[in-house]
């Protein structure tokens, strides 16, 4: 299994790698793919994610709630941190380009956990399906890759170091699960921030489309429950 989760961690980071040549041929679908991941990313998240977080109270106790707060909340301060405490425009736009980078790699490091985070639950083929809505999530996010290399004079070592997150995100999860402790306080709070990016980011407005939306949602209903029938009739171990 952990071969799999990580080929699918360093397929990430190359799609962020080439994210230029990406960017130019899904930029007229932008909203489409948010509004399908956001569909597949919601469901998910109640229908497996929070539930397996749950599971984590038998070593958390109640902290496991305020966690996964504290993951929602962390996301929401870091963002209006800058434009709260920076008032020069000049300085604001440098800072918010490092600020930008900042998040994005930490978005990504976050995507990289939550499919070792997925993966590593009771049922195996429920977690892999996670790798189709943080794919999705990564080509849209791609445009924003294209416009942080811009800002950097496109220095490859930077773009590097960008598209290694979910790389990145993948072996630290893997490293701590070594401690269940940390391990079951980390997927919480990943649950929480995962839950606000969707909220923020995701669940489409006014460009976004409805029913590709809600398309996501009943994809990702439909593939939890084939999977959940997979892992009752024993599938799972023919391939895992």
């Amino acid at each position: 299994m952990s071969y799999l989760v990580f080929a699918i961690a360093l397929f990430f980071s190359a799609v962020n790698f080439f994210s230029e040549i990406m960017s130019q041929r899904i930029e007229k679908h932008h909203s489409r793919i948010l509004s399908l991941s956001a569909g597949v990313f919601l469901a998910y998240i109640f229908l497996t994610l929070l539930p397996e977080a749950l599971k984590s109270k038998e070593l958390l106790g109640e902290a496991v709630f305020p966690l996964i707060l504290a993951g929602f909340i962390f996301f929401h301060a870091l963002e209006k941190y800058f434009y709260q405490h920076v008032k020069n425009k000049s300085e604001l736009l440098n800072d918010l380009s490092w600020l930008h980078a900042a998040g994005f790699f930490l978005d990504h490091f976050l995507a990289g956990m939550i499919l070792f985070f997925a993966a590593n639950t009771d049922n195996i083929i429920t977690g892999v399906i996670i790798a189709f809505p943080l794919l999705l999530h990564i080509i849209s996010s791609s445009i924003s890759l294209t416009h942080i290399n811009e800002h950097f004079e496109r220095q490859k070592s930077v773009l590097a170091a960008l598209s290694l997150a979910p790389l990145a995100g993948t072996l630290f999860a893997a490293y701590i699960d070594s401690f269940p402790q940390a391990y079951h306080a980390f997927f919480a709070v990943s649950v929480g921030m995962l839950l606000y990016t969707v909220m923020r980011d995701v669940v489409p407005k006014e460009d976004g489309s409805t029913l590709v939306f809600l398309a996501g949602i009943i994809i990702s209903i439909l593939a939890v429950a084939a999977a959940k029938t997979l892992a009752g009739a024993g599938i799972a171990g023919l391939f895992f």
